[in-house]
């Protein structure tokens, strides 16, 4: 029998394995931390690029549901929320089902999907599509334009733009804050109904203005024309100017320059060169008062009444339009007979 001997190593020769153990010990949690720290740095970087896009966005966007931006750097929002405000501090929040934004250029407005308007005197507006651009306040609606104002009555058009700022340029109403324009229709809880071409509320006199073959039918039956008018959404009182046409059915009934109506007294003044239409002849007065109730008009100053049986002139008439009788009054004079 042989004996072998075993191969004997040295001290330096043994701690060589446990060091190079040690080695990759150290180098693997090197990695570690790396791999640590560039997550991190990009958690970082992502948070700066997010609070960048935020940040920018701060001052018109509130509320942020998703946000997604494409390959032409177009930022689309669900469900946006977005603040203006008035020069005289009134506040407005403006609500989208979407928005997109060029995040190239955050000048540029926002063009929103199914906007809503709520303004702090209690007015809201809702339409189609729209636009916000919040450097200049801007907010332009279009299609199915509906405004509910603080008094309850409705108005629609086909646009609408509110800048209460510097006021909307290049239109009738120069500088006011609400211009709505195409067929614009106004309609009152009794019934009355206002229509124009454009209109434009000014909310400080809670008066909405109108412009361009402006029409006002009451609940009765009655309509009145006139190239544009005022209409005062607190009192009901309408003015109209620029020749005016006071209708009973097709039927013109009287003509004349302007005409204030006041809805609570069922009154309508005219003035101007008024012209009183009747089946058998015609009444020219100074001005004249229509009372819609009782269905009659007095007319008066330097009256002239021209009917197939000759010409009188008086100081006054008063008409019933039911009864189709006038009598008149002041110094009645027969001036020629047929």
């Amino acid at each position: 029998m042989s004996l072998v001997a075993a191969p004997f190593a040295s001290a330096d020769e043994a701690a060589t394995p446990r060091r190079l153990h040690e080695s990759l010990a150290r180098r693997a949690v090197r990695i570690r931390l790396v791999r640590i720290g560039l997550f991190a740095g990009a958690i970082a970087v992502a948070l700066g690029f997010g609070l960048t896009i935020v940040g920018r966005l701060t001052a018109p966007v509130d509320r942020i549901e998703t946000a997604q931006v494409d390959d032409t750097g177009r930022l689309t929002i669900s469900a946006p929320r977005f603040f203006g405000r008035s020069a005289a501090g009134q506040r407005i929040e403006i609500q989208a089902a979407n928005a997109v934004r060029d995040s190239t250029d955050l000048s540029a407005p926002i063009l929103l999907d199914m906007p809503r308007m709520t303004a702090s005197d209690g007015t809201i507006a809702t339409a189609h599509s729209g636009s916000w651009q919040e450097p200049t306040q801007t907010l332009v609606l279009r299609g199915l334009v509906d405004v509910v104002l603080p008094d309850g009555g409705r108005t629609t058009a086909d646009e609408a733009v509110w800048r209460p700022l510097q006021g909307v340029t290049g239109t009738a109403a120069e500088g006011s804050e609400l211009v709505l324009s195409g067929r614009v229709r106004m309609q009152r809880d009794n019934g009355d109904v206002v229509e124009a071409q454009q209109a434009s509320w000014d909310s400080g006199r809670n008066m909405l203005l109108l412009y361009g073959a402006t029409s006002f039918r009451q609940a009765n039956g009655d309509s009145i024309a006139a190239p544009s008018a005022q209409w005062d959404t607190r009192s009901g009182a309408l003015s109209m100017s620029g020749g005016v046409e006071y209708r009973r059915g097709n039927q013109v009934f009287a003509r004349a320059g302007t005409l204030a109506w006041s809805r609570n007294a069922g009154r309508a003044e005219l003035a101007g060169g008024v012209v009183l239409s009747m089946p058998r002849g015609e009444a020219r007065s100074r001005k004249a008062s229509i009372n819609v109730p009782a269905n009659t008009i007095i007319g008066e100053g330097s009256v002239v009444l021209a009917t197939p049986l000759g010409r009188a002139t008086a100081g006054a008439y008063e008409y019933n339009a039911r009864t189709g009788r006038l009598v008149l009054r002041g110094g009645a004079r027969i001036t020629s007979q047929r």
